[in-house]
């Protein structure tokens, strides 16, 4: 079995309401093939504020996972959260990223 580890955390930062696509192009040496991508948001007492998932909210590419955030997905969101994505299936789980993710109020109505 694989070992991957995260050496770093990854700030996302997004506008409340915007509309934009998160992007992750893995490497191959993490194949995709059969898991399934989970994407979390969370405040700080560990409450998921957001879940997406693929392939219903999540779209997986070859090695390039792409999740959307709606409009819906930050209106009412604000400060620093904290966000994590991993691969699953029924034998493992990798987590790929992790950070806080950073939502700033909007200036333009």
């Amino acid at each position: 079995m694989s070992t991957y580890l995260i050496e770093n955390e990854y700030t996302i930062t997004r506008q409340q309401g915007d509309i934009s696509d998160v992007v992750f192009v893995l490497q191959n040496t993490l194949p995709l093939a059969g898991k399934t991508v989970k994407f979390h948001v969370y405040n700080t007492k560990d409450d998921c504020l957001m879940a997406k998932v693929s392939p219903d909210t999540i779209t997986v590419v070859g090695q390039q996972i792409t999740i959307p955030l709606l409009k819906n997905d930050t209106e009412l969101l604000k400060g620093t959260l904290r966000w994590e994505c991993e691969l699953t299936s029924l034998t493992e789980r990798i987590t790929i990223g992790h950070g806080p993710f950073v939502v700033v109020k909007t200036h333009i109505p």
